[in-house]
Protein backbone atom coordinates (compact mmCIF):
# COMPACT_ATOMS: atom_id res chain seq x y z
CA UNK A 1 0.00 0.00 0.00
CA UNK A 2 0.96 3.25 -0.92
CA UNK A 3 1.50 4.93 2.24
CA UNK A 4 2.57 1.75 4.24
CA UNK A 5 -0.13 1.61 6.58
CA UNK A 6 -2.68 -1.12 7.29
CA UNK A 7 -5.65 -0.78 6.06
CA UNK A 8 -9.07 0.75 7.85
CA UNK A 9 -11.74 -1.96 8.02
CA UNK A 10 -15.53 -1.80 9.79
CA UNK A 11 -17.64 -4.31 11.24
CA UNK A 12 -21.47 -2.03 11.12
CA UNK A 13 -23.38 -4.62 12.93
CA UNK A 14 -26.27 -4.29 10.84
CA UNK A 15 -26.36 -6.69 8.16
CA UNK A 16 -27.99 -10.67 9.25
CA UNK A 17 -25.37 -11.42 6.27
CA UNK A 18 -21.97 -11.57 8.54
CA UNK A 19 -20.00 -10.98 5.04
CA UNK A 20 -22.04 -8.09 3.73
CA UNK A 21 -21.81 -6.34 6.90
CA UNK A 22 -17.98 -5.50 6.83
CA UNK A 23 -15.31 -3.69 4.83
CA UNK A 24 -11.95 -2.63 4.34
CA UNK A 25 -11.17 1.40 2.63
CA UNK A 26 -9.26 0.61 -0.48
CA UNK A 27 -8.43 3.93 -1.41
CA UNK A 28 -9.11 6.54 2.01
CA UNK A 29 -8.01 6.75 5.07
CA UNK A 30 -9.83 8.73 7.79
CA UNK A 31 -8.66 11.08 10.41
CA UNK A 32 -9.94 12.72 13.30
CA UNK A 33 -9.21 16.07 13.33
CA UNK A 34 -10.71 18.42 16.54
CA UNK A 35 -13.31 15.93 16.64
CA UNK A 36 -14.06 16.20 13.37
CA UNK A 37 -13.47 12.85 10.68
CA UNK A 38 -11.49 13.66 7.56
CA UNK A 39 -10.97 11.67 4.43
CA UNK A 40 -7.33 11.65 3.26
CA UNK A 41 -7.06 9.71 -0.32
CA UNK A 42 -4.57 6.90 0.69
CA UNK A 43 -4.07 4.36 -2.74
CA UNK A 44 -3.26 0.84 -2.44
CA UNK A 45 -3.36 -2.87 -3.82
CA UNK A 46 -4.56 -5.75 -2.38
CA UNK A 47 -2.60 -9.56 -3.27
CA UNK A 48 -3.43 -13.01 -2.84
CA UNK A 49 -1.05 -15.63 -3.49
CA UNK A 50 -2.92 -18.61 -5.59
CA UNK A 51 -1.83 -21.55 -8.51
CA UNK A 52 -1.26 -19.99 -11.41
CA UNK A 53 -4.39 -20.59 -13.79
CA UNK A 54 -7.73 -18.61 -15.06
CA UNK A 55 -10.42 -17.76 -12.91
CA UNK A 56 -13.64 -16.25 -12.41
CA UNK A 57 -13.48 -13.60 -10.26
CA UNK A 58 -16.03 -12.22 -8.22
CA UNK A 59 -16.06 -8.56 -6.24
CA UNK A 60 -18.40 -7.13 -4.04
CA UNK A 61 -18.29 -3.69 -2.79
CA UNK A 62 -20.65 -1.20 -0.47
CA UNK A 63 -20.68 -0.79 3.06
CA UNK A 64 -23.92 -2.09 5.05
CA UNK A 65 -23.63 1.41 7.33
CA UNK A 66 -23.03 4.45 5.21
CA UNK A 67 -22.57 4.96 1.70
CA UNK A 68 -21.86 8.86 0.77
CA UNK A 69 -23.12 10.24 -2.50
CA UNK A 70 -19.36 11.10 -3.78
CA UNK A 71 -18.72 7.27 -3.65
CA UNK A 72 -17.73 5.74 -7.32
CA UNK A 73 -15.93 2.32 -6.36
CA UNK A 74 -13.54 1.21 -8.47
CA UNK A 75 -11.89 -2.14 -9.00
CA UNK A 76 -9.39 -3.95 -11.14
CA UNK A 77 -8.58 -7.61 -10.94
CA UNK A 78 -4.88 -8.62 -12.70
CA UNK A 79 -5.51 -5.04 -14.74
CA UNK A 80 -9.08 -5.99 -15.98
CA UNK A 81 -12.10 -3.64 -15.06
CA UNK A 82 -14.19 -5.58 -12.61
CA UNK A 83 -15.98 -2.14 -11.30
CA UNK A 84 -15.85 0.97 -12.87
CA UNK A 85 -16.70 4.00 -10.42
CA UNK A 86 -20.04 1.80 -9.57
CA UNK A 87 -21.96 4.13 -7.27
CA UNK A 88 -23.70 2.67 -3.75
CA UNK A 89 -26.70 4.55 -2.27
CA UNK A 90 -28.13 3.86 0.98
CA UNK A 91 -31.08 2.22 -1.18
CA UNK A 92 -28.50 0.01 -3.08
CA UNK A 93 -25.77 -0.44 -0.97
CA UNK A 94 -23.93 -3.01 -2.14
CA UNK A 95 -22.51 -4.04 -5.81
CA UNK A 96 -21.08 -7.28 -7.63
CA UNK A 97 -19.20 -8.09 -10.55
CA UNK A 98 -17.63 -11.16 -12.12
CA UNK A 99 -14.82 -11.29 -14.68
CA UNK A 100 -12.45 -13.73 -16.02
CA UNK A 101 -8.55 -13.26 -15.26
CA UNK A 102 -5.36 -15.22 -16.09
CA UNK A 103 -2.73 -15.34 -12.87
CA UNK A 104 0.26 -15.55 -14.31
CA UNK A 105 2.97 -14.91 -11.13
CA UNK A 106 1.27 -16.72 -8.61
CA UNK A 107 -0.64 -13.92 -7.21
CA UNK A 108 -4.14 -12.76 -7.89
CA UNK A 109 -3.69 -8.57 -7.67
CA UNK A 110 -6.61 -5.99 -7.11
CA UNK A 111 -6.11 -2.09 -7.72
CA UNK A 112 -8.38 0.73 -7.17
CA UNK A 113 -7.28 3.03 -9.78
CA UNK A 114 -9.94 6.12 -10.80
CA UNK A 115 -12.43 5.69 -8.11
CA UNK A 116 -13.57 7.43 -4.69
CA UNK A 117 -14.06 6.24 -1.48
CA UNK A 118 -14.02 2.56 -2.66
CA UNK A 119 -15.14 -0.10 -0.08
CA UNK A 120 -14.37 -3.74 -1.01
CA UNK A 121 -16.22 -6.43 1.15
CA UNK A 122 -15.79 -9.64 -0.44
CA UNK A 123 -13.52 -11.25 -3.05
CA UNK A 124 -14.22 -14.83 -4.65
CA UNK A 125 -12.28 -17.24 -7.19
CA UNK A 126 -13.61 -19.68 -8.60
CA UNK A 127 -11.04 -21.87 -11.05
CA UNK A 128 -12.15 -22.57 -14.45
CA UNK A 129 -13.03 -26.38 -15.14
CA UNK A 130 -10.14 -28.31 -16.49
CA UNK A 131 -11.37 -30.99 -19.73
CA UNK A 132 -10.42 -33.94 -17.98
CA UNK A 133 -8.68 -34.86 -14.99
CA UNK A 134 -6.36 -37.59 -13.67
CA UNK A 135 -5.66 -35.97 -10.01
CA UNK A 136 -8.89 -34.20 -8.09
CA UNK A 137 -8.52 -30.90 -7.04
CA UNK A 138 -6.65 -29.89 -3.98
CA UNK A 139 -7.91 -27.19 -1.59
CA UNK A 140 -5.37 -24.36 -0.45
CA UNK A 141 -6.78 -22.20 2.84
CA UNK A 142 -5.62 -18.45 3.06
CA UNK A 143 -6.34 -16.43 6.49
CA UNK A 144 -6.51 -13.35 6.39
CA UNK A 145 -6.37 -10.85 9.61
CA UNK A 146 -7.63 -7.44 9.67
CA UNK A 147 -8.05 -4.89 12.07
CA UNK A 148 -11.33 -3.47 12.18
CA UNK A 149 -11.87 0.29 13.57
CA UNK A 150 -14.94 2.38 14.40
CA UNK A 151 -14.76 5.60 16.23
CA UNK A 152 -14.23 4.20 19.74
CA UNK A 153 -12.94 0.77 19.44
CA UNK A 154 -10.63 -1.63 17.62
CA UNK A 155 -10.57 -5.26 17.26
CA UNK A 156 -9.39 -7.71 15.04
CA UNK A 157 -10.62 -10.44 13.07
CA UNK A 158 -9.65 -13.05 11.26
CA UNK A 159 -10.95 -14.54 8.20
CA UNK A 160 -10.95 -17.68 6.14
CA UNK A 161 -11.46 -18.15 2.50
CA UNK A 162 -10.77 -21.40 0.95
CA UNK A 163 -9.66 -21.42 -3.15
CA UNK A 164 -9.79 -24.45 -5.00
CA UNK A 165 -6.39 -25.58 -7.19
CA UNK A 166 -7.11 -26.41 -11.04
CA UNK A 167 -5.50 -29.73 -11.00
CA UNK A 168 -1.61 -29.58 -12.87
CA UNK A 169 -2.29 -32.68 -14.39
CA UNK A 170 -4.58 -31.90 -17.43
CA UNK A 171 -4.55 -28.56 -19.47
CA UNK A 172 -7.18 -26.46 -18.79
CA UNK A 173 -10.17 -25.58 -21.74
CA UNK A 174 -9.47 -22.43 -22.03
CA UNK A 175 -6.08 -23.00 -23.64
CA UNK A 176 -5.78 -22.93 -27.66
CA UNK A 177 -3.15 -25.23 -28.88
CA UNK A 178 -1.05 -24.36 -32.51
CA UNK A 179 1.07 -21.53 -33.34
CA UNK A 180 0.65 -17.97 -32.66
CA UNK A 181 -1.53 -15.95 -34.95
CA UNK A 182 -0.10 -12.86 -36.28
CA UNK A 183 -1.43 -10.48 -37.92
CA UNK A 184 -0.39 -6.81 -39.97
CA UNK A 185 -2.52 -4.21 -40.72
CA UNK A 186 -1.66 -2.94 -44.69
CA UNK A 187 -3.31 -1.42 -47.33
CA UNK A 188 -1.63 -4.18 -49.79
CA UNK A 189 -0.82 -7.73 -50.07
CA UNK A 190 1.49 -8.98 -47.67
CA UNK A 191 4.91 -10.13 -48.71
CA UNK A 192 5.94 -13.65 -49.33
CA UNK A 193 8.38 -13.45 -46.57
CA UNK A 194 5.85 -12.07 -44.14
CA UNK A 195 3.47 -14.75 -45.52
CA UNK A 196 6.10 -17.63 -44.91
CA UNK A 197 6.76 -16.17 -41.43
CA UNK A 198 3.06 -17.05 -41.06
CA UNK A 199 1.95 -13.03 -40.97
CA UNK A 200 -2.09 -13.01 -41.92
CA UNK A 201 -3.21 -9.33 -43.52
CA UNK A 202 -5.45 -7.16 -42.02
CA UNK A 203 -6.45 -4.19 -44.07
CA UNK A 204 -8.95 -1.27 -43.20
CA UNK A 205 -11.93 -3.55 -44.35
CA UNK A 206 -15.09 -3.93 -42.07
CA UNK A 207 -16.04 -7.06 -39.83
CA UNK A 208 -16.94 -9.84 -42.68
CA UNK A 209 -17.52 -12.22 -40.37
CA UNK A 210 -13.89 -13.25 -39.92
CA UNK A 211 -11.93 -10.24 -39.08
CA UNK A 212 -12.54 -6.47 -39.93
CA UNK A 213 -13.41 -2.86 -38.72
CA UNK A 214 -16.82 -2.04 -36.87
CA UNK A 215 -15.89 2.01 -37.11
CA UNK A 216 -18.75 4.26 -35.27
CA UNK A 217 -18.83 6.55 -38.95
CA UNK A 218 -19.70 2.71 -41.02
CA UNK A 219 -16.59 3.54 -43.21
CA UNK A 220 -13.72 1.33 -43.88
CA UNK A 221 -10.11 2.25 -41.97
CA UNK A 222 -7.18 4.23 -43.90
CA UNK A 223 -3.86 2.10 -43.57
CA UNK A 224 -0.65 2.97 -45.37
CA UNK A 225 2.39 1.81 -46.53
CA UNK A 226 5.47 3.72 -46.42
CA UNK A 227 7.79 1.83 -48.50
CA UNK A 228 10.49 3.21 -46.59
CA UNK A 229 11.55 0.28 -44.00
CA UNK A 230 13.32 -2.67 -44.59
CA UNK A 231 11.19 -4.97 -42.33
CA UNK A 232 7.71 -5.27 -44.25
CA UNK A 233 5.74 -5.60 -40.98
CA UNK A 234 6.72 -2.33 -39.40
CA UNK A 235 6.14 -0.39 -42.99
CA UNK A 236 2.10 -0.30 -42.71
CA UNK A 237 0.08 0.66 -40.42
CA UNK A 238 -4.03 1.68 -40.09
CA UNK A 239 -5.58 4.38 -38.68
CA UNK A 240 -7.63 3.51 -35.63
CA UNK A 241 -8.96 6.31 -34.04
CA UNK A 242 -8.65 9.19 -36.65
CA UNK A 243 -9.56 9.93 -40.26
CA UNK A 244 -7.71 12.03 -42.73
CA UNK A 245 -9.42 14.24 -45.17
CA UNK A 246 -7.66 16.57 -47.85
CA UNK A 247 -10.22 19.24 -48.75
CA UNK A 248 -8.33 22.47 -50.37
CA UNK A 249 -5.04 20.82 -50.66
CA UNK A 250 -5.15 20.60 -46.84
CA UNK A 251 -4.57 17.35 -45.00
CA UNK A 252 -7.31 17.80 -41.93
CA UNK A 253 -7.57 14.97 -39.53
CA UNK A 254 -11.12 14.13 -37.85
CA UNK A 255 -11.93 11.90 -34.64
CA UNK A 256 -13.06 8.86 -36.02
CA UNK A 257 -13.29 6.06 -33.01
CA UNK A 258 -13.28 2.25 -34.33
CA UNK A 259 -12.90 -1.31 -33.28
CA UNK A 260 -10.88 -4.26 -34.97
CA UNK A 261 -12.44 -7.77 -34.32
CA UNK A 262 -10.79 -11.20 -35.49
CA UNK A 263 -12.32 -14.72 -34.63
CA UNK A 264 -10.26 -16.65 -32.65
CA UNK A 265 -10.69 -19.97 -30.52
CA UNK A 266 -11.52 -19.21 -27.02
CA UNK A 267 -8.35 -19.38 -24.86
CA UNK A 268 -6.00 -17.59 -23.08
CA UNK A 269 -3.90 -16.14 -25.73
CA UNK A 270 0.10 -13.51 -24.90
CA UNK A 271 -1.04 -10.16 -27.18
CA UNK A 272 1.91 -8.25 -28.17
CA UNK A 273 0.75 -5.18 -30.21
CA UNK A 274 2.97 -2.54 -32.18
CA UNK A 275 2.02 0.65 -32.55
CA UNK A 276 3.80 3.74 -34.21
CA UNK A 277 4.55 4.63 -38.20
CA UNK A 278 8.02 4.11 -39.99
CA UNK A 279 7.61 7.46 -41.50
CA UNK A 280 5.36 10.00 -39.47
CA UNK A 281 5.26 10.18 -35.57
CA UNK A 282 3.16 13.61 -34.72
CA UNK A 283 4.01 15.15 -31.69
CA UNK A 284 0.20 14.78 -30.11
CA UNK A 285 0.07 11.23 -31.18
CA UNK A 286 -0.76 9.10 -28.30
CA UNK A 287 -1.36 5.66 -29.15
CA UNK A 288 -3.78 3.38 -26.92
CA UNK A 289 -5.16 -0.22 -27.07
CA UNK A 290 -7.03 -2.49 -25.11
CA UNK A 291 -7.73 -6.19 -26.16
CA UNK A 292 -10.93 -7.34 -24.40
CA UNK A 293 -10.64 -4.14 -22.32
CA UNK A 294 -7.15 -5.44 -20.92
CA UNK A 295 -4.69 -2.23 -21.28
CA UNK A 296 -1.85 -3.04 -23.55
CA UNK A 297 -0.54 0.48 -24.71
CA UNK A 298 -1.75 3.87 -22.27
CA UNK A 299 -1.48 6.98 -24.26
CA UNK A 300 2.19 5.66 -25.59
CA UNK A 301 4.50 8.11 -27.08
CA UNK A 302 6.21 7.37 -30.57
CA UNK A 303 8.61 10.14 -31.79
CA UNK A 304 10.96 10.25 -35.12
CA UNK A 305 13.71 8.87 -32.88
CA UNK A 306 11.52 6.08 -31.20
CA UNK A 307 9.05 5.25 -34.15
CA UNK A 308 7.53 1.84 -32.21
CA UNK A 309 6.22 0.56 -29.31
CA UNK A 310 5.22 -2.98 -28.18
CA UNK A 311 3.36 -4.30 -25.38
CA UNK A 312 1.95 -7.40 -24.17
CA UNK A 313 -0.49 -8.49 -22.00
CA UNK A 314 -1.89 -12.14 -21.19
CA UNK A 315 -5.88 -11.82 -22.47
CA UNK A 316 -8.89 -14.57 -22.28
CA UNK A 317 -11.29 -14.89 -24.78
CA UNK A 318 -14.67 -16.43 -23.82
CA UNK A 319 -17.26 -15.79 -26.94
CA UNK A 320 -14.71 -16.34 -30.43
CA UNK A 321 -13.90 -12.82 -30.95
CA UNK A 322 -10.98 -10.82 -29.49
CA UNK A 323 -12.47 -7.39 -29.24
CA UNK A 324 -9.75 -4.71 -29.99
CA UNK A 325 -10.34 -1.21 -28.85
CA UNK A 326 -8.17 2.11 -28.59
CA UNK A 327 -9.98 3.95 -25.81
CA UNK A 328 -8.28 7.43 -24.74
CA UNK A 329 -5.47 7.95 -27.14
CA UNK A 330 -4.93 9.88 -29.67
CA UNK A 331 -4.29 9.29 -33.53
CA UNK A 332 -2.97 5.90 -32.42
CA UNK A 333 -1.57 3.71 -35.39
CA UNK A 334 -1.97 -0.25 -35.17
CA UNK A 335 0.86 -1.76 -36.47
CA UNK A 336 0.48 -5.56 -35.30
CA UNK A 337 -0.76 -7.63 -33.43
CA UNK A 338 0.48 -11.15 -32.63
CA UNK A 339 -1.86 -14.37 -30.01
CA UNK A 340 -0.08 -16.65 -28.86
CA UNK A 341 -1.35 -19.33 -27.19
CA UNK A 342 -0.37 -19.50 -23.16
CA UNK A 343 0.47 -23.42 -22.48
Amino acid sequence: MADGQRRQCGTRNVNPDLVLDTFCHATTRYVQTNGSWNAVASPASWGASVPNGTYEVTVTVGDAGTNPSDVAHSVQAEGMIVHDRVPTSNSSRFATATITVVVTDGQLDLTFVGGTKTKVVSVVLVPMSPTTTTVPPSSTTTTITTTTSSTTTTTSSTTTITTTTPSTTAPPSTVPTGEPLRYNFSAKALSAASEAAGWMLATGDLFDGSLGWDADDGDKRQCGTRNANSDPILDTFCHATTRYSNPNGVWIATNSPATWQVVIPNGTYLVSVTVGDTSSSPSAVRHSVQVETVEIHDRAITTSSNRFETAEAVVVINDGVADVTFDGGNRTKIVSIEFTPVS
